[in-house]
């Protein structure tokens, strides 16, 4: 079983009755899982005074979600808690997780709170990711540690990066003569030193080197970076081609890699291609999807969803957990540099 956070940090308090420990444990190791600090009572030793410790740990919490049912409205300490953190203004999420009648006294309580209602998804897997994706505890998501991106902002120093890899002579030229020219003209190509530059432009590359550029240079998202292939290990490329993308591509149409794809557990996260976009994961995420970027028309935020539409095939909606509007920035310039 995961253990409980134990730090300064911003964390998640859960409230639920061990007898509803199947279904709260197993959402207890999803938000684990995708990276949220989460507090719950096997973080106490033996020896530890209870009622004094769980005080202590809502009163350092952030968030408190606590997980109704007919059991937890029976147990007096799953009302003290709530009565608790109540009065302590903290922000409370409650989960569902049964269709039953409330007290009028918990009904007094319960009733201005956000609420999700587990029995009203279509699956587990879509109420797991809906809980994960909840926008009142992203606060308790600890960062991926990742490198900071690096922006080009002047041309000069683009032709630096190049000038530094450069072949020295004739003989070190690679294979494909014409592939440094073309990587050339996609630095370029709109600064005006492109125009003495003859060799093809992919605009379908471009378009995605400046989507990413655009994600990446999100100063509101710090939490969450494209990586290129060449920045991450070999079992992140095979954990990502294995989990995410069913086989459906290879490791090297692989262009960049997001989420939990860069920490190596290959679970959940995002995979860019030249021509098309996927994400998915083991369980965690039923929103899986895999779609080609071309015919990419306009995009739609809506909350947490997405519409992205093309020019000959149906709207796709789709439901991001991490920063709809971070992807909203990738697919708004894709577009727009596509149109260029």
């Amino acid at each position: 079983m995961a253990l409980a956070y134990n730090g300064t940090e911003p964390y998640i308090f859960i409230s639920y009755s061990h007898k509803d420990s199947p279904e709260v444990l197993k959402a207890v190791e999803t938000l684990i899982d995708n990276g949220y600090r989460v507090w719950y009572d096997n973080g106490i030793e033996a020896g530890t005074e209870w009622p004094e410790y769980i005080a202590e740990r809502l009163m350092s919490c952030c968030i408190v979600i606590a997980f109704m049912s007919r059991s937890s409205q029976d147990s007096h300490n799953c009302r003290r808690e709530i009565h608790f953190a109540i009065e302590l203004k903290k922000e409370l999420l409650v989960v569902y997780l049964e269709d039953f009648e409330l007290s009028p006294g918990m009904r007094l309580q319960l009733s201005a709170l956000q609420a999700m209602f587990k029995y009203k998804y279509a699956n587990e897997a879509d109420y797991l990711s809906h809980l994960c994706g909840a926008a009142l505890i992203q606060k308790c998501k600890a960062p991926i540690e990742v490198d900071e991106p690096m922006v080009i902002e002047k041309p000069d120093d683009i032709a630096d990066s190049f000038i530094d890899d450069a072949p020295d002579s004739a003989e070190e030229a690679p294979a494909d003569e014409g592939l440094f020219d073309d990587l050339i003209s996609q630095a370029f190509k709109g600064t005006g030193i492109n125009d003495t530059i003859e060799a093809p432009v992919d605009n379908g590359l471009r378009a995605i080197d400046a989507a990413l550029i655009a994600c990446n240079s999100d100063s509101s998202k710090k939490s969450f970076y494209f990586k290129r292939p060449d920045k991450l290990t070999q079992k992140q490329l095979e954990n990502s081609v294995s989990a995410i993308a069913k086989n459906k591509i290879a490791q090297s149409d692989i262009i960049a890699l997001m989420d939990d794809t860069v920490r190596g557990n290959g679970k959940s996260g995002y995979i860019v291609t030249k021509n098309r976009f996927f994400s998915g994961g083991t369980g965690i995420l039923s929103t899986n999807f895999d779609f080609s970027l071309e015919g990419l028309k306009s995009v739609e935020l809506k909350k947490d969803h997405l519409i992205l539409k093309f020019a000959s095939s149906e709207p796709k909606d789709l439901f991001f957990s991490i920063y709809a509007r971070y992807f909203e920035i990738f697919f708004k310039t894709y577009i727009a540099e596509m149109n260029k």
